[in-house]
């Protein structure tokens, strides 16, 4: 629970904040990120469902990342 915890905190640290504060988007959002895309989609263009598309590839894409590191690497499970 705890490594969980850091890595959503390092992901909300440097996913979106930096580039938002940095380019807002750059020009012609050549430099947006994946979530601040979803958000800007879902709730300023009030396109709901094109967001939530967008959100769910975003999971799946996370899950496949994590699965195939977690292949690649074969650790041992954890035992209390």
């Amino acid at each position: 629970n705890l490594t969980m915890r850091r890595q959503w905190r390092i992901c909300r640290k440097y996913s979106e904040y930096p580039v938002k504060a940095m380019t807002s988007g750059g020009p012609n959002g050549a430099s947006e990120v994946a979530l601040s895309y979803m958000y800007k989609q879902a709730y300023t263009n009030s396109t709901y469902g094109y967001g939530m598309a967008i959100g769910v590839m975003v999971f799946l894409f996370s899950f496949g990342l994590s699965a195939l590191v977690n292949a690649v690497t074969k650790r041992k499970p954890l035992e209390f």
